[in-house]
């Protein structure tokens, strides 16, 4: 074929470059296998498009996406092939944090960066129509950041996983070990949603990367709210019950990881708010929606934890029916408090919710509270909510005129 053309030198440098990197490509999977095929993919890739969009020579770059392709498919069968086969005892176990899925998986996002940086330089000509750039670079950036999430995600798995090899069994059948890798992964997962949102803010300014981490970010905490929860809830009964599994060498962890999963959601909640008072969202989305959309997260979260704690508190001092009187003080309270900050700030959606929440805490009390309820108890609940009634209503009579008057959003 060669012998054939009447091109240039150049030419025939190319077709026979080509051919190298198709057989070298090919041979790959043939010659090695697991983790050293995605390893030499990536890198391949990564080189492949670095030298053909810095130094023009187009056919390498269009070589790079069919490899970036192989080399994400190889990197998922890898994590499949990984939940297949962890070892059934701690000698075959994957080692977490010290293992070669690690780091060739530290290796694919690495490929992936080098990939996305290479694409923002906007000097070089791309084989790439120009309204493909942007596109191709959200997806890069989206597989890199999806397998780091996943890389350290399953080493946290890993290590729970040979936690429950420790003890003769599998995660599944010891249920603080399993209700511990859901929180776990849980909490990793606000972490680093959080450290996401930072470097956004921060560096990228990234209104399409700002919106996907608000919208995944919502997501997880909902599950922190319902599933985090339950498993929560798990962990403290193990613990009163003394069936602790005794994790890191104290049974009292399964009372403190509560408190580090309350920190991580707070983070979160706070990267939020920065993406709320961000110009990259507040020049897209009205500033009323922005404010509306912040509190119908932040308030809902705060009571279902505070809800949660004071049943918490009430388990380990072995106060009974906390779930009736002491929530419905609770609510109250916080519907007391949310009408402060509703008049406070003129969030007419913030009154509405407290009272709402109240007429809810008031339906509660008539048909749940106070059946089998002792005389004290009853008296100390029905006191307290009339006491709160009272001062809502001296709130609305006295702020009635701005309350009432023309609305104003916290700027």
């Amino acid at each position: 074929l060669v012998a054939r053309l009447k091109q240039n030198a150049s030419d025939v440098v190319q077709i026979l470059t080509i051919l190298i990197i198709t057989f070298a490509t090919i041979a790959v999977p043939v010659q090695f296998d697991g983790n050293f095929v995605t390893l030499i993919w990536s890198v391949e890739a990564a080189a492949l498009f670095y030298f053909g969009r810095t130094r023009q020579i187009h056919f390498f770059e269009y070589f790079a996406f069919p490899l970036m392709a192989l080399a994400a498919g190889s990197r998922a069968l890898d994590w499949i092939a990984i939940y297949g086969d962890r070892g059934r005892d701690v000698e075959s176990a994957l080692r977490p944090f010290a293992n070669g899925d690690m780091i060739t998986s530290l290796v694919f996002v690495a490929a992936f960066a080098f990939i996305y940086f290479a694409n923002t330089d906007n000097e070089k000509e791309s084989v790439l129509d120009e309204t493909l750039i942007k596109p191709f670079g959200y997806l890069t950036a989206t597989v890199g950041l999806f397998a780091l999430w996943n890389t350290f995600r399953i080493e946290i798995s890993n290590f729970l996983h040979i936690e429950a090899l420790l003890r003769g069994s599998t995660i599944s059948q010891i249920p603080d070990v399993w209700r511990f890798n859901t929180i776990a992964q849980i909490d990793y997962t606000l972490l680093f949603l959080m450290a996401v949102a930072a470097v956004n803010i921060q560096k990228v300014k990234s209104r399409i990367a700002a919106f996907s981490t608000i919208g995944l970010s919502v997501l997880t905490l909902a599950i922190f709210l319902t599933v985090g929860m339950t498993m929560l809830y798990g962990l403290r009964e193990s613990y009163l019950a003394g069936t602790s599994a005794e994790l890191f060498g104290m049974a009292f962890a399964n009372v403190a990881v509560r408190y580090f999963s309350y920190a991580f959601a707070a983070g979160l909640i706070l990267a939020l708010y920065a993406y709320r008072r961000s110009d990259m969202i507040r020049d897209a989305v009205d500033d009323e929606i922005l404010s509306v959309g912040f509190d119908a997260i932040l308030y809902p979260a705060l009571l279902i934890i505070l809800s949660c704690e004071v049943m918490n508190v009430a388990a380990h001092l072995n106060i009974a029916s906390a779930d009736k009187y002491g929530l419905s003080i609770l609510w109250g309270v916080f519907a007391l408090a949310m009408i402060a900050i509703g008049i406070a700030q003129a969030k007419k959606h913030v009154r509405i919710a407290a009272i709402v929440l109240f007429a809810v805490t008031l339906v509660k009390l008539f048909f749940y509270d106070v059946t089998d309820l002792g005389t004290i108890p009853k008296t100390i609940l029905f006191v307290s909510l009339g006491l709160l009634l009272l001062v809502i209503s001296f709130l609305y009579n006295k702020y009635k005129d701005s309350i009432f008057g023309p609305e104003t959003v916290e700027k």
